[in-house]
């Protein structure tokens, strides 16, 4: 089942990367359920299975970015056993993503800083100069 899965994504389009990623993530989740005592069939996955992985990951200190990309795979995978007729629904669905924090943008350091303001300089137009300036001061 796993291998049509991935001949399926493959028939589609789909990237190379964008399968390497997809085959790691469900054998990352299935080799959690079996060290888990989890004898997972495709059509056993349930929301509280995901929902345990998705803990687990975070207790294992992954970011959030690698969780819900995990979490995508495997709802991904869900989605085709729906279309195939081995799910009824897609168990995760509703399975909420780890919410992603959103970073300041980094500030020049002094040698960037110097740096644009000597190319500024360089290109000897005063529009761009006072424009630089402008943003290095506000």
């Amino acid at each position: 089942m796993y291998e049509d899965y991935m001949a399926s994504l493959a028939a589609r389009g789909r990237g190379e990367n964008t399968l390497r990623t997809y085959r790691q993530q469900l054998k990352l989740f299935y080799q959690w359920a079996v060290d888990n005592d989890r004898d997972l069939r495709p059509e056993d996955i349930t929301s509280m299975d995901a929902v345990e992985y998705r803990d687990w990951l975070q207790e294992q200190g992954k970011m959030p970015a690698t969780i819900n990309k995990a979490l995508q795979a495997i709802s991904a995978y869900c989605a085709w056993l729906c279309e195939e007729g081995r799910l009824d629904h897609n168990p995760l669905a509703r399975v909420s993503k780890v919410q992603e924090v959103q970073t300041a943008p980094k500030w020049l350091d002094k040698n960037e800083k110097y740096s644009l303001i000597r190319a500024a300089f360089k290109e000897k137009d005063i529009r761009n100069t006072a424009i630089i300036f402008t943003l290095l001061l506000a």
